[in-house]
């Protein structure tokens, strides 16, 4: 008897959940000994999770392209949208954005939020598809209403731009704070660092983070609301974005919007001038009871 049998007993186990729980701990290796067999046997959720191996862990996009079209031949949203990409990107099959567009809306019809997303770029760019900003505005809707988060910048900015849509003050902030939620930040101090979005969302909460500020403290589009800028700027630092943590030091320094602390300011501008941030190391330089033996600014 194996050690499946003995685990198990008379229960069968599920085996797509068991190779999915190995990718998580990035265990490919046993993933790929789990699906490969039934994506053999035809199972289109393990033939798409063996395209995913081949295309992130293996770097065989032929192969991916491969158990992608045998999963997507099935009906598999998730497949039909991967291998839309490919034939967008050209990797593993001949390029082509019209075969591109053809899976992701095949894929956006049964649901699959980041397809929709997908699709509705397509249409804005009229690549692989007819240009159609009505069309566009529908599938990326469609997308964000699902919280697919790219969707959800994308409107946010096209309403806070207003040049293909009449700016909506409103539903911009909305869109925004929505692709913003996923910086889920447990602030302590205000000088500590959180681990980014663990689920590919980093740069969107960034950007839609960054964006919010500039809103506020610019006051364009709303009443200009100082303390509100810098807490949004606060998040986006916090999540390792140079622009913000230069944004985060100057207004704790000047005390705009926040308490003045120059001593936190210097952690938040040092922070991002020794990575590099010319802005910072520029503000710095005025700061001269400050800088004295950096020699990072020489």
């Amino acid at each position: 008897m194996g050690l499946r049998e003995v685990f198990f007993g008379n229960k069968k186990p599920d085996l797509i959940a068991e190779g999915r729980e190995a990718l998580k701990r990035g265990d490919g290796r046993l993933a790929f000994e789990i699906f490969s067999p039934l994506a053999q046997a035809g199972n289109a959720e393990a033939q798409c999770s063996l395209g995913f191996l081949f295309k992130t862990a293996l770097l065989d996009f032929h192969k991916a392209a491969f158990w992608y079209r045998k999963a997507a031949e099935q009906g598999n949203a998730e497949a039909q949208c991967k291998l839309g990409f490919l034939y967008r990107s050209g990797r593993g099959v001949e390029k082509s954005d019209t075969e591109g567009a053809r899976w992701y809306e095949k894929s956006a019809a049964q649901g699959n939020a980041e397809a929709q997303f997908n699709l509705g770029r397509c249409y804005l760019q009229g690549e692989g598809v007819s240009c159609s900003l009505e069309d566009a505005m529908t599938w990326f809707t469609l997308a964000a209403n699902a919280g697919e988060e790219h969707a959800e910048y994308t409107l946010g900015n096209m309403f806070m731009e207003g040049t293909l849509v009449p700016q909506d003050t409103a539903r911009a902030l909305y869109w925004l704070e929505r692709a913003s939620r996923y910086a889920t930040v447990h602030q302590t101090t205000i000088g500590d660092l959180v681990s980014p979005p663990a689920d590919g969302n980093h740069n969107v909460c960034i950007n839609a983070l960054f964006n919010l500020a500039q809103v506020y403290r610019q006051g364009q589009l709303v009443s200009a609301d100082a303390k509100k800028a810098f807490g949004y700027y606060l998040q986006a630092a916090q999540l390792g974005d140079l622009e913000s943590q230069f944004a985060v030091g100057k207004m704790l320094y000047e005390g705009e919007g926040v308490k003045n602390s120059s001593q936190e300011a210097m952690q938040w501008l040092l922070r991002a001038a020794q990575q590099g941030h010319e802005r910072s190391k520029h503000y710095l330089g005025g700061m001269s009871e400050f800088v004295e033996g950096l020699t990072f600014l020489k």
